[in-house]
């Protein structure tokens, strides 16, 4: 805070606090660090948005504040004061209230520092705050603000703040605030019968904010994410209710089985009580292993060629492979690999027979059609067993859409299985390979002749991805098929020849080094790069580490997996 706003502040709490210095500001109010003056010690005194306090009345905030100094509990930061004071600015009064000062964490300032927590200790935290919200909920309070920033941390134990000021913001003046844009509450945290406005809530709400916040102290972000409020809550009315265990797979199954429970869209869906949440926390397993549902799979059938050029064919091929590419850095969605699904390549067979021999619940039909600067791309999500078809679409547009047309086809496939997206994932689908389609044209040549896994054919898709590089050096996958395709000579599984495996490495190290400086989170660049620590350095640790690294970022890819398995062997 600056001094002039210290100087203009400050004298509005003469005699009763000594203002000394801003501590933050959020969406509802601003938070100052003062002496109590009568008491001598150390406050912090909420000073709501003038807005917010117009729109409650200094009468109506006065009825509702005086709950939270009823609520006694050890987890819960206790409320000193409250009251108006006049404005800064001469128009109106400020609404305030006052708490003691904590001096530790919050938890958002400790997810900031050091990121997600043990498990333990998440646990622990969440179960304290939980104590402290089922002894409000028996005193009819609800909190509607649960969230990292009001719980602070006191010698390592949780205490929940602002109680009884989200009830006081919304009980007197409820129609109105949402009128005024001032929905109360944060939408990272918000329950979706909160989120729509409704203005009947009750414990159920606060156990699926608690249930975010836990998942956030565990995974490193609050379900679901988004790029705006308004796309966060309207995710909260479409999509599944996350898995921690796709991002902390050393997170416990009852944990993961209470969160997912506690983020139920429906209220009746979800735990009673906070208390049933936190004993569900720390429930012993079942005695038996309970059956998990399959997770979403597709089989992506090669896209026929209708195109009068058969020269085509290759483009074709890449359009097959690159929507695989894309659904394999989906976690939550089973693909299967290029090399199965090419055997049934200009077959006439039954989908329910593809579908069986493949072990899919889904598969993929498609068609490209070229001409001059100018792609059709019929692309129809089809469940085999039945016939019935979950998606289909037809793009008709210039051939420089081509990568958004990869990207919306395994976003709507995604959408279509309800398949889960972390943000990461979103964003890497959303990249963009390359602005050069010539560049695009010679990389899918270089790929149509390096999986034909002769030595000839490997020297020819180098000669066409550097083409591509020449045109576009800033190409990362060209060079990542430089650096695929020297390992594989490295390896010796190109058949040896004239390359030696020595020279063959340092290409290889070369071009995986300049394609990983281009975009460190191509999962490709680390699975390469794994593959020569592996098959001529034999740092198997190294390559190990590659390995895992790169099924992050594409953990569902056949290739990868692939190499990785040389390795375990």
């Amino acid at each position: 805070m600056s001094t002039d706003q210290l100087e203009r502040i400050g004298p509005a709490f003469a005699g009763r606090y000594a203002v000394e210095r801003e501590l933050g500001r959020g969406g509802m109010a601003t938070v100052y660090l003062a002496d109590d003056l009568k008491h001598r010690r150390k406050v912090a005194i909420k000073v709501l948005r003038p807005e917010l306090g117009e729109l409650l009345g200094a009468d109506g905030f006065a009825r509702e504040i005086h709950i939270a100094p009823g609520l006694n509990h050890p987890h819960i930061l206790p409320l000193h004061d409250s009251g108006q004071v006049p404005a800064p600015s001469g128009s109106g009064d400020l609404l305030y209230y006052v708490m003691p000062y904590v001096a530790g964490d919050s938890l958002r300032r400790r997810l900031l520092r050091d990121g997600p927590l043990p498990v333990e200790e998440a646990v622990r935290l969440v179960r304290q705050v939980a104590a402290a919200l089922h002894h409000a909920h028996l005193q009819g309070v609800i909190h509607r603000d649960i969230k990292p920033e009001n719980i602070l941390l006191h010698e390592g134990e949780a205490m929940v703040a602002d109680f009884g000021i989200a009830l006081a913001a919304d009980t007197p003046a409820g129609d109105r605030m949402t009128d005024a844009g001032l929905l109360m509450g944060t939408p990272a945290y918000m329950s979706p019968e909160q989120a729509a406005g409704e203005r009947t809530l009750d414990a159920r709400s606060d156990v699926y904010s608690l249930g975010c916040v836990l998942y956030e102290l565990l995974a490193g972000e609050p379900p679901p994410a988004g790029a705006t409020a308004r796309a966060i809550i309207a995710r909260r009315f479409t999509d599944p209710a996350p898995r921690v265990r796709r991002r902390r797979p050393a997170v416990p199954p009852a944990v993961e089985q209470a969160i997912v429970r506690a983020l139920a869209g429906a209220p009746d869906d979800r735990f009673p009580t906070v208390a049933a949440f936190a004993a569900a926390l720390v429930a012993p397993a079942p005695p038996a292993a309970v059956a998990v549902p399959r997770p979403p799979s597709v089989a992506v059938l090669p896209f026929h060629n209708l195109s009068a050029d058969p020269e085509n064919e290759f483009f074709a091929d890449g359009i097959t492979e690159d929507v695989i590419t894309q659904l394999s850095k989906i976690r939550s969605l089973k693909v299967i690999a290029r090399s199965s699904v090419m055997t049934f390549k200009g077959r006439e067979q039954d989908l329910r027979e593809i579908g069986e021999a493949l072990d899919v619940a889904t598969v993929l039909e498609g068609s490209v059609r070229r001409a001059g600067d100018r792609v059709r791309i019929a692309a129809q999500l089809v469940d085999p067993a039945t016939n019935q078809h979950l998606w289909a679409e037809t793009y008709d547009r210039g051939l420089t859409d081509i990568f958004a047309i990869q990207t919306d086809v395994a976003l709507q496939i995604a959408a279509a299985l309800k398949a889960e997206l972390s943000l990461g994932e979103r964003t890497r689908l959303q990249r963009k390979p390359t602005d050069d389609l010539q560049a695009y044209r010679l990389y899918v040549q270089g790929r149509h002749c390096y999986i034909r896994y002769t030595e000839q054919s490997i020297e020819q898709g180098i000669d066409y991805f550097r083409q591509a590089i020449a045109v576009d050096p800033d190409y990362a996958l060209a060079h990542v098929g430089v650096a695929l395709a020297y390992g594989e000579l490295a390896s010796g599984q190109g058949g040896g020849g004239a390359t030696r495996p020595g020279e063959a490495y340092q290409l290889g190290m070369q071009a995986v080094t300049r394609a990983l400086a281009l975009d460190p989170e191509l999962g490709e660049a680390h699975a390469v790069l794994a593959l020569l620590r592996m098959v001529h350095d034999f740092d198997w640790a190294a390559a190990e580490s590659e390995f895992k690294l790169a099924l992050e970022l594409s953990p569902g890819a056949a290739d990868i997996y692939d190499h990785y398995g040389w390795l375990c062997a």
